[in-house]
């Protein structure tokens, strides 16, 4: 009798401290942030994927991005860069460009690619800077060189460039703020906008790996947008740095990241088995809205490489409110939209690097 007494209440003391979690997480939120969930979208929408030219060359893509119908394809391997094809029918424009190392017209990395005013730029993270070339050479010559070249004291996380001039970039040092505004020579002069808080005690570096984020710019409004990739949390900012909006959802979790120490005395961040959850990737501004590819998973070191492949696309409208979602039936984890043509284009690796087609 005495065993189902204590069998009893530990089913009682596990009941308890459960409901009591719940409570506690229930009660977790954002300062100033306002929820959405799933059900604030359209019905999904299932995009069935169009078979692609499989000759196309691909190397290892890391990132894509369409102007005028060029498809810009990033790589990762190989003595260039960018790699560039007409669309719809993905001829091949010329050789491949940009070349690795430290020369003039070399980088060491592409972080990203952006196209703002009359500018293509690259940013290269290794090196601290940003490198623009003119739009009309980038789309129409086989060989062109840079226009500007800007170079940053501090390491940053993302950086974009603004309409007219400057940068704001996500700046990986605990003495800058939430974004960093920089003027065209790349001094900062201005750091504004207090990271999130959700009540829960971080350290420095727990901070800044825990809202880690990309970020894209609404030209139309002058907004920069925030996606979170450890929380389901977005922010938009005006260009001056002032908190427009802040959102969560549609799943409503939160950073879970913890500082170790190594046995050199390094310290290190890293994620929580079971805990710590992918969240946003990949924003892009096309026309009126704001595209961006939506995980949710819980990390696990036993996941397979395809497990980050993403098959969730939620679109905003530009004021920040749920506008639709689509399920891709082959997974990517980036993409471009041709706006002529309203073609999604994706990049998947499942079973090898491979291009994916969705008609919008």
């Amino acid at each position: 009798m005495n065993m189902i007494y204590k069998n009893v209440f530990r089913l009682l003391a596990g009941m308890f401290v459960a409901c009591t979690f719940n409570a506690c997480q229930h009660n977790v939120n954002y300062e100033n942030c306002s929820n959405f969930s799933w059900n604030d979208f359209a019905e999904a929408k299932t995009l069935d994927s169009v078979c692609m030219n499989k000759e196309l060359f691909l190397s290892q893509p890391l990132r894509i991005l369409c102007i005028d119908s060029i498809l810009f394809v990033q790589n990762r391997s190989g003595e260039f860069f960018l790699q560039r094809y007409t669309l719809p029918f993905l001829h091949s424009q010329g050789t491949g460009c940009i070349p690795f190392g430290h020369g003039p017209e070399e980088v060491l990395s592409i972080h990203r690619m952006q196209m703002q005013d009359s500018l293509f730029w690259l940013s290269d993270n290794m090196e601290r800077c940003c490198i623009g070339y003119n739009r009309k050479d980038v789309l129409n010559k086989s060989e062109f060189t840079s226009v500007r070249k800007v170079c940053f004291d501090k390491p940053f996380s993302d950086i974009v460039a603004l309409p007219d001039s400057g940068f704001v970039a996500t700046v990986l040092h605990p003495e800058y703020k939430r974004l960093s505004f920089l003027n065209s020579q790349g001094l900062c002069y201005a750091t504004v906008g207090d990271y999130p808080d959700f009540g829960v005690k971080l350290s420095a570096l727990e901070q800044i790996e825990s809202y880690i984020c990309e970020m894209v710019v609404d030209d139309k409004n002058g907004r920069v947008w925030l996606f979170y990739m450890l929380t389901d949390l977005i922010e938009i900012y005006d260009l001056k740095g002032n908190l427009v909006k802040r959102m969560q959802g549609p799943d409503c979790f939160f950073p879970a990241m913890k500082e170790m120490s190594l046995e050199d005395g390094i310290q290190k961040v890293a994620s929580v088995p079971g805990e710590t959850q992918d969240a946003y990737f990949c924003p892009l501004v096309s026309g009126d809205k704001v595209y961006v590819l939506y995980s949710g998973r819980a990390f696990s070191p036993d996941r397979s490489l395809s497990a980050y492949l993403l098959n969730h696309l939620l679109v905003f409208d530009l004021n920040g409110e749920p506008y639709k979602h689509y399920q891709l039936s082959t997974p990517i984890y980036t993409f471009t939209i041709d706006e002529i043509h309203q073609v999604l284009y994706g990049l998947s690796f499942d079973p090898e690097y491979h291009l994916v087609k969705y008609q919008l």
